[in-house]
């Protein structure tokens, strides 16, 4: 298998940014299509590091405006 690094590294230069609300194309499509939106590229990366014999746990959520706001005064 394929190291964490590699993995990632190929998912982030290999999958244009298409920003776009929800989830749209999933893993396979976002793979045929070569690019998605942060939702989409996650489930590519999730899929590939589940074929690499990873574990993993995909998550998805929100954030209320407040906690944007601290996100982006903290940044």
């Amino acid at each position: 298998g394929k190291d964490l690094d590699e993995i990632f590294a190929g998912v982030a230069t290999g999958v244009r940014y298409e920003p776009y609300s929800g989830i749209l194309r999933g893993a396979i499509g976002t793979a045929i299509a070569r690019s998605g939106n942060s939702a989409d590229q996650s489930m590519l990366l999730a899929e590939v590091l589940r074929r690499a014999g990873y574990k993993v746990r995909y998550a998805r959520g929100t954030l209320a405006d407040n906690n944007i706001d601290a996100i982006i005064r903290n940044w």
